[in-house]
């Protein structure tokens, strides 16, 4: 069934806007998202050095329009190309973005990684918006995934980044601030349970758990290892994990519970902030030859406990996943992209995972997210593929009915 006009999803995705992307297509890892005033504004990276930011604002009307611009970013030479992007705001407000690259010719490869920090103005990106300062690291190997999370001691914590690595190793990044720059660290000092990885990080996800107290980590590898560990961070940094093996390289995770908590899409927290509320989390897999999967309640069962997501390996791989309550009955439901140009919606029904909805896409899917790009209050999913952005929004109509229906439900009880 398609996600159109006729379906039976409460507020139907239709398609909004599409953003083309004219440098070429990006890798999986070239979509990021910067909350600015409440509305996200989007960083796309393609290949060949050329990074955009994306962003719905008023004109002078009062009228929601859709913005890109190219940015023009230092470091990055003639002929690099761009292997993934992340960003973060620092609690003073100012963005830090990493970018990851790599240029080579027929002697050597080399790649580096760039640190864009102390950006304020990050709404007033254009094409003659240079960075403040630029800190590079070369790499001595190949990164992949740029992730970013926290390192909690007692009521103090700090942000750093996490670059994955063909050398089978996570990378720490830390900021020197007596310095004003970035060094590595030992990864297994912070996190014991990235030590020993059977194979090349592909995809990472951390959340923190029991008020920062409690952290679950879940990798997946180019070789099909997963592994899922739970860290007491007030404990020495005890560990319990379990794996699992696919026969295909796994191409994302995502720890996420089964209600959608947030209260207004316009204040989206990050399972980091999030860290107080007592859940159970479960893990969602896929994999590029098998079904994806989704391992339930991590901390109680490990990864004993999986459930298949039917049909999910006949749309070629499954490149990406979201989990978003995106049929506004708080209860999350999960979007997995494929080369193969489908979107598949997943909803948990008697405890079972059932195929709902596809929706084809004009080029095969990289990357998703479902965030509120117009800031009124409703998200929409982000779609990127090989050509662009694709922007889908929920029916306007339908979303108002639903929103009158549940305040008159309210006012009867």
């Amino acid at each position: 069934m398609s996600m159109s006009e006729g379906d039976n999803l409460p507020c139907a995705l239709r398609d909004a806007h599409f953003f083309s992307l004219p440098s070429g297509q990006g890798s999986v890892y070239c979509l990021t998202e910067i909350q600015t005033a409440g509305v996200p504004l989007l960083l796309v990276a393609s290949l060949h050095r050329a990074v955009h930011s994306l962003q719905y604002v008023k004109d002078l009307a009062g009228q929601i329009i859709p913005t890109a611009k190219p940015i023009q970013f230092t470091y990055i030479p003639s002929g690099a190309e761009i292997i993934s992007l992340d960003a973060f705001k620092k609690p003073s407000q100012n963005v830090v973005i990493g970018i990851t690259i790599t240029k080579g010719d027929d002697k050597e490869t080399c790649c580096y990684l760039n640190i864009y920090y102390s950006w304020e103005e990050i709404c007033q990106l254009n094409e003659q918006t240079q960075p403040p300062a630029c800190h590079t690291l070369k790499l001595s190997y190949t990164p992949y995934q740029l992730y970013h999370t926290s390192i909690y001691k007692g009521s103090t914590s700090e942000i750093v980044w996490l670059v994955c690595g063909s050398d089978n190793h996570v990378h720490l990044y830390r900021e020197d601030t007596e310095f004003h720059d970035f060094k590595e660290d030992i990864t297994e000092q912070h996190f014991p349970e990235l030590d020993q990885i059977p194979g090349i990080v592909l995809a990472i996800h951390i959340v923190y758990t029991q008020n920062h107290t409690s952290r679950i980590t879940a990798f997946g590898c180019e070789t099909g290892s997963v592994r899922v560990s739970v860290v007491s961070v007030d404990d020495d940094n005890s560990v319990e994990s379990w794996e699992d093996e696919f026969d295909g390289p796994v191409t994302s995770v995502q720890l996420f519970t089964s209600s959608n908590h947030i209260p207004s899409p316009t204040c989206l927290p990050t399972c980091e902030e999030r860290g107080d509320l007592e859940e159970d989390y479960h893990l969602l897999v896929t994999n590029s030859l098998q079904e994806s999967v989704v391992y339930s309640n991590v901390i109680q069962n490990g990864l004993s406990v999986c459930s298949v997501l039917p049909g999910s390996e006949g749309y070629d791989c499954v490149t990406c996943g979201c989990v978003a309550d995106i049929d506004m009955d708080g209860n999350n439901e999960i979007i997995l992209g494929t080369y193969g140009q489908e979107l598949l919606v997943y909803k948990c029904i008697d405890e079972s995972w059932t195929l709902l909805h596809t929706k084809l896409l004009s080029s095969p899917i990289h990357s998703l997210l479902y965030t509120d790009m117009m800031g009124d209050g409703v998200n929409e999913l982000v779609v990127l593929t090989t050509k662009g952005l694709n922007i889908l929004q929920h029916d306007p109509i339908s979303v108002t009915k639903l929103c009158e229906d549940r305040l008159r439900a309210l006012l009867h009880k």
